[in-house]
């Protein structure tokens, strides 16, 4: 798998479970619940495909498929723990931090926050804000095994499927269990 699949991938997962987020929030406000706004949410959806954003990464960072592949673990991490749906309004930003975690520890030499910043399409002082917020919402768990980094690889490589499965969390399924659940499951081949 070469880093634009893997952007590409990545790109469709999220996309996926926006919209899924979406019709979950829908759902919860339909039936008079509140849904909860994070520090994440940007007051209104940001008009750009999320692929697009992914390749603008990888062409002003160079950054290499690890990068995408250890961003969706954390993305996993960061739905887990901070038990939040991917939305249309969070997606940017949970991104954001995901890439920039992930590149900080793979890499040795990266980027200043003021160029993930501009490149991220945030102020330097809401990119600081978000990624210290990001690191104690995933509990600072930035190791990745090279097994879970292996099942996720594979999984990408499965990615049209796995979307297109009606059981999996990835398919059209997964609406109920959005407000509590991971975006993958082991269903997935995911943990």
């Amino acid at each position: 798998m070469q880093t634009m699949e893997a952007l590409v991938a990545l790109g469709s997962i999220v996309d996926q479970a926006a919209d899924e987020g979406e019709q979950w929030t829908a759902r919860r406000r339909a039936k008079g619940k509140p849904v909860p706004l994070t520090y994440y949410d940007a007051e209104e959806v940001v008009d750009l495909d999320t692929a697009d954003y992914l390749k603008r990464w990888s062409r002003h960072l160079r950054l290499p498929k690890a990068v995408f592949v250890v961003a969706s673990v954390y993305l996993d991490r960061f739905v887990e723990k901070r038990k939040v749906s991917i939305t249309h309004y969070n997606k940017f930003r949970a991104l954001l931090c995901c890439l920039v975690t992930a590149d900080k520890f793979l890499n040795d030499k990266c980027a200043t926050n003021r160029h993930y910043a501009v490149v991220g399409g945030v102020e330097l002082e809401e990119l600081n804000h978000l990624e210290r917020m990001f690191l104690a919402d995933i509990r600072f768990g930035l190791y990745v095994s090279n097994s879970l980094y292996e099942q996720y690889c594979e999984a990408f490589e499965h990615v049209d499927e796995l979307l297109d499965d009606e059981d999996s969390l990835w398919g059209s399924g997964r609406e109920e269990s959005l407000g509590s659940q991971s975006m993958h499951s082991a269903e997935c081949g995911f943990p």
